[in-house]
């Protein structure tokens, strides 16, 4: 396939918001591109060139581009920057510079190399090399095709799907219909290479993804936990549960295989955004090789900051402070992590997954050696309510978030919610103490005396995971202080884009000033949610104020329109 055809497509995929028409003109790019590029074709559709496990950035900004257009086209800077500031977007400007004669003959496989390379420049030089790569590219494409080159490299598509469009295409380019979807979505839970799980469909159907299996060094999507109102409801779903305390720690997936040797054996880390940090937590990665007696293992854990000095565990924003590139060694020394353990999803080549949680606990204890750096979450088994709310009690009293529930019947919810596990946070004190996780859509300028920070208001929306899009649910303008303004509007500038995006449904009375991406989460707190006619996921918060920022989870973690409508519910009870 041409890399001007995929533009096209791209091109039709920019011009609708509407789900259903989305996914048919995926499904149509999917079934015209060959088996032996239809990876190429998929991660550069969403903006990128691998799996998020397995990331690669282009650390190229506005400012280097504006200079690879002026060297392609052999137009001066101060043009380039000029039109981009009127047009507001590089990919548009690159569009509009290109030489319209260029006859592009370039196919998706070199520019997917090309780019690859590109990214993969570093070192003394880098950037000149950079420069150069680029602009030879953009020389060699037409309008079109540097314009989404462009578009790819800087992180702009926004085209407002995500890989759960491109599941249901997938099914839609084999049955046109979305009955495969759930075939599909199971093995992306599990091996989350949405390139890899569609050339392999591409090829043989659902015969060609059923030998996906779990594998060491691919992180799997993580269970995440539901809400219920009260202990009693928890009793009533598990009849026995057995109880952990949860810790306000940074969630971790850890990956064991003594038989992959290079030259020792693997060990990596995962976020629960299948982010890798194994550099950044060496001793986690010790812990492992010193305690963990498998030959394999992928387990699922909690990582604690602690206090050197008094042996107990720091707030959240201290432990996130280790998710850092540089000074490592120093970080580490200063915050060390403990390891708590709290479920096992492999071991020993074998998926753990579908065994009751009783059978993955007892495996965890025969093959976990505990020390100071490494523990298994302490576990209280309760069968009433009156032990449940004592559990519960001296959680609150030991300053943790509160606890979560556990069916010891239940096998590993991958990727989902699901009531295994059950969250309970929330006290009866006429507010919400549970937080939620909405996503900052934009802001809106500042008036009186927040006139100073050009920020008075933001906008916050839920994850509608059946529609891939973003819905309302607050406008926030209380409980920040001076410096968590200045930093708010910091970084949404930083992200801001000219327009609303097409995946963010809001209703014209609430229109923002300044638009960005949704990469910005929240942790809010409000007093109530009630039915609005406003809002558009059909119901909003009442006097919400900001409890801090989650830069340890991405936009899939986000609250969903469902958890919301169901804490509605478990709210009004």
């Amino acid at each position: 396939m041409l890399f001007k055809t995929l533009c096209e497509y791209l091109e039709k995929l920019s011009l609708t918001s509407k789900r259903l028409e989305i996914t048919s003109i995926l499904a149509k790019l999917f079934k015209e591109a060959s088996s032996c590029e239809i990876y190429e074709t998929v991660f550069l559709s969403l903006g990128t060139l691998n799996p998020q496990y397995k990331a690669i950035k282009f650390n190229i900004a506005d400012k280097m581009m504006v200079r690879i257009l002026s060297k392609a086209y052999t137009i001066p800077e101060r043009d380039i920057l000029k039109k981009y500031k009127e047009l507001g977007d590089l990919g548009k400007t690159a569009e509009l510079f290109s030489e319209s004669f260029v006859k592009q003959e370039t196919e998706v496989l070199e520019v997917y190399q090309k780019l690859k390379r590109i990214a993969m420049e570093e070192g003394a030089g880098s950037q000149e090399r950079k420069v150069h790569l680029m602009s030879m590219l953009l020389k060699s494409l037409d309008r079109i095709g540097a314009k989404y080159a462009c578009k790819i490299i800087l992180g702009t598509m926004r085209l407002g799907f995500s890989e759960i469009t491109v599941i249901e295409a997938l099914s839609w380019m084999e049955k046109d219909d979305k009955t495969l979807k759930k075939q599909i979505e199971e093995k992306y839970r599990i091996y989350p290479n949405i390139g890899f799980i569609a050339k392999e469909f591409k090829e043989n159907g659902l015969f060609g993804i059923k030998d996906i299996h779990i594998e060491t060094g691919v992180p799997i999507l993580s269970a995440r936990c539901q809400r219920v109102d009260t202990a009693k409801d928890i009793i009533k779903r598990h009849k026995t549960s057995a109880i952990e305390y949860k810790y306000d720690g940074t969630r971790v997936q850890a990956h064991l295989d003594r038989n992959k040797l290079s030259p020792a054996p693997l060990v990596k880390t995962f976020t629960r955004n299948l982010e890798e940090t194994t550099n950044m937590f060496p001793d986690i990665v010790s812990a492992i090789l010193d305690s963990v007696k498998a030959q394999s293992a992928i387990l699922d854990c909690e990582a604690i900051g602690v206090d050197p000095k008094t042996g107990e565990f720091v707030p959240f924003q201290i432990t996130i402070k280790r998710k850092r590139k540089h000074n490592v060694k120093k970080t580490a020394k200063e915050i060390p992590l403990k390891l708590i353990v709290f479920d096992i999803l492999f071991y020993n080549r074998k998926s753990q997954i579908h065994l009751p949680f009783v059978e993955r606990r007892k495996i965890l204890e025969s093959i976990i050696k505990e020390s100071d750096k490494i523990i298994i979450a302490p576990e209280i088994v309760v069968d009433n309510t009156n032990k449940f709310m004592e559990v519960f009690n001296t959680a609150i009293e030991k300053g943790l978030e509160g606890i979560v529930a556990k069916d010891l019947t239940a096998s590993y919810t991958v990727g989902s919610r699901g009531y295994a596990w059950i969250k309970f946070k929330r006290e009866e004190k006429g507010t919400l103490e549970d937080t939620l996780e909405p996503v900052v859509l934009g802001y809106y300028r500042g008036a009186g005396q927040r006139a100073k920070f050009g920020i008075g208001a933001f906008l916050v929306g839920v994850l509608d995971e059946k529609e891939d899009n973003f819905k309302t649910i607050a406008k926030i303008g209380t409980g920040l202080t001076d410096e968590q303004w200045v930093r708010l509007k910091r970084r949404c500038d930083k992200i801001k884009l000219l327009e609303k995006p097409k995946n963010y449904i809001v209703p014209k009375e609430l229109f923002c000033d300044i638009w960005c991406e949704p990469n910005i989460l929240t942790s809010i707190r409000a007093d109530d949610i009630t039915i609005s006619p406003i809002h558009t996921a059909g119901y909003a918060l009442r006097f919400p104020r900001l409890v801090d920022f989650r830069d340890d989870i991405s936009t899939k973690d986000a609250t969903t329109v469902q958890e919301f409508k169901n804490l509605y519910k478990l709210w009004k009870k």
